[in-house]
């Protein structure tokens, strides 16, 4: 008969055993990928019963296929201890020990999905309680498991509801511009028709401007979804903001605004990748002037922030992004221009900020104008 003070200890051993059994659940519910799974439950497992080796099984297309292994094994042993307990397990669906061995099934909906079984030197002592450590732990492993599955699950579903949103949007916008490309071979079929050459030339403006359109549309979606290294280069960006300013200036003119541009003499020359950088700001600066209206102003400028990095400005006086976009900005696909934008810009200025280890931030007031804000390392 055992004693109160033998009866406390082993009490207090099973709960420390079971205590740590849930607690690598919640690791194993933690990792989201199969391998790393099922690796990680056999060494913890084989470590946590002593035992001196392990040998995982899976089924696959309906049998039984061994997928990992920890600890040492003599010749011979693997054949025994997967015809002596495993199939036994696996059959049953019940734990089993016999001799030097120990098996458990790992269970999911009332289906055996594998069985990991133990190998000792000799018969191990308080069997029972090995038995029920390592049916806690199978318990655990087959619950992330099924956890896992279902994750899975859901990711298949969300990545097929992108895809079917990504190909509505995506034909949405070809057919717009498909349209417009259509209408304009109308004007000029019409202007040759009745000798108007005028009406030709129009048509045929035009047509390259939804022709550029649909060009750019198809770039931008190549741009986004291909990595691109930053191809690094010392630029002026007093001179290089300057240019790009130029570039926009006829745009903000002719919509009555006023584009302002800041230099820094305290910046010099900046590494950085001269395509992306001018890209990002351009189309930072285009839908500023975008957002406001005659009398607005827009404002490019730079200054240096600490810890080795620069900052990028531009600033609007325009109608601002209400509470409810601002998060949603980034997102592909997503317009605060429904006539005009195609939800791409942003998301692409997002992207190569992010290839250049930088970041941008955006303050906005509805009625009051938009800042964004681009972080970047003055060198690589």
């Amino acid at each position: 008969m055992n004693k109160p003070q033998n009866i406390k200890t082993i009490l207090e051993k099973k709960v420390s055993d079971l205590t740590a059994a849930y607690e690598v659940g919640k690791i194993f519910n933690a990792i989201f990928d199969h391998a790393t799974l099922l690796n990680f439950f056999l060494t913890i497992t084989t470590k946590a019963l002593e035992a001196r080796s392990g040998v995982l099984y899976w089924v696959k297309d309906g049998k039984l296929a061994e997928v990992d292994r920890f600890g040492s094994f003599d010749k011979g042993e693997i054949k025994k201890l997967f015809s002596v307990t495993v199939k036994r397990v696996e059959k049953s669906a019940r734990p089993f020990v016999y001799d030097s061995l120990l098996a458990v099934p790992l269970i999911v909906r009332d289906t055996v999905i594998g069985v990991v079984s133990f190998k000792y030197d000799s018969v191990p002592r308080h069997s029972s309680d090995k038995l029920e450590l390592a049916m806690a732990y199978a318990n655990q492993a087959a619950g992330a498991i099924k956890n896992l599955e279902l994750y899975e699950e859901n990711l298949k579903f969300e990545r097929l509801a992108a895809i079917g949103q990504t190909l509505s949007v995506l034909s949405h916008e070809i057919r717009n511009i498909l349209q417009s490309i259509q209408h304009s071979e109308y004007i000029v079929d019409k202007g040759l028709e009745k000798g108007d050459i005028k009406r030709v030339g129009f048509g045929w403006e035009h047509f390259k401007k939804n022709s550029g359109r649909l060009n750019d549309f198809a770039l931008d979606m190549l741009r986004l979804t291909k990595d691109r290294n930053p191809v690094y280069k010392d630029i002026d960006l007093n001179k290089f903001l300057e240019d790009i300013a130029r570039d926009v200036r006829e745009r903000a003119s002719k919509g009555g605004i006023k584009l302002k541009f800041k230099s820094n003499k305290k910046i010099a020359a900046v590494k950085v990748d001269p395509q992306g950088i001018h890209g990002a700001v351009l189309n930072l600066l285009v839908n500023a002037i975008d957002a406001c209206k005659k009398g607005d102003s827009v404002e490019l400028s730079s200054r240096l922030v600490p810890k080795g990095r620069f900052e990028i400005r531009v600033s609007d006086t325009g109608a601002g992004i209400s509470p409810n976009d601002l998060p949603k900005i980034f997102q592909i696909f997503f317009s605060t221009k429904p006539e005009s934008g195609t939800g791409l810009g942003l998301a692409l200025v997002e992207k190569t900020v992010r290839e250049h280890n930088g970041k941008i931030d955006v303050k906005s007031r509805l009625g009051k104008g938009t800042t964004f804000i681009v972080t970047l390392p003055l060198g690589i």
